[in-house]
């Protein structure tokens, strides 16, 4: 297949391109296959237009701020390339034909870039698939790890002791109950006299 030239508009010189980062969101629940199987369609995509992949990092199952077709997490992967915008357009083309792949975007991050010049380091751009993750597991990763607990439990000791309404009386209840316990003992003190004189009335 005849390779197709970087160099897509007017402003591109030869041997020079732009850098891109693109970002897609796989289905937290796409096995490890499917992602590697999504990842070689990327970099034949970078291949076939003549761009060069400079980093790809698989940033795993992270928490959506919205939900996305149901989902409430998705599996972040990072692509950095050179090329041109022939290469984004076919890139985004395969993308949004992939069903496992939900959400995507691509951003320009340098216009002149000498393609001669870039260095690759060849640990930047080995594909790690990550596990699928059920996202009745858990909420977030936060839930996963155990953090939220521990956020639950320390918003608990901030707050103090939980205090229950009705196995502690009101003021106004104590005060009423002290109150009537007064009168109970005047009462008792007031009618021992009078006990007292009867007794005496009918000794006489």
């Amino acid at each position: 297949m005849e390779e197709l030239s970087i160099n897509t508009s007017s402003r591109d010189v030869a041997g020079r391109a732009r850098a891109y980062e693109t970002i897609y969101i796989l289905r937290p629940s796409t096995p490890k296959e499917e992602s590697e199987r999504v990842n070689a369609k990327v970099q034949e995509v970078v291949e076939r237009f003549g761009g060069k992949t400079t980093a790809i990092y698989n940033w795993g199952s992270r928490q959506l701020a919205y939900s996305i077709q149901k989902h409430r997490h998705g599996v972040f992967v990072y692509n950095c390339f050179l090329g041109g915008g022939g290469l984004v357009a076919e890139l985004e083309r395969n993308l949004r034909m992939i069903d496992s792949v939900i959400r995507y975007q691509t951003v320009k991050v340098e216009e002149d870039v000498v393609l001669e010049g870039v260095e690759v380091d060849p640990s930047d751009v080995v594909f790690e698939a990550a596990e699928p993750f059920d996202e009745g597991d858990g909420d977030s990763i936060e839930d996963r790890l155990g953090f939220s607990r521990s956020r639950r439990d320390r918003d608990d000791r901030d707050r103090g002791p939980r205090i229950d309404a009705e196995a502690q009386p009101s003021e106004d209840k104590k005060a009423s109950e002290e109150d009537a316990a007064s009168d109970e003992a005047q009462a008792t003190d007031a009618g021992a006299p009078g006990e007292q004189s009867k007794d005496e009335e009918a000794a006489s």
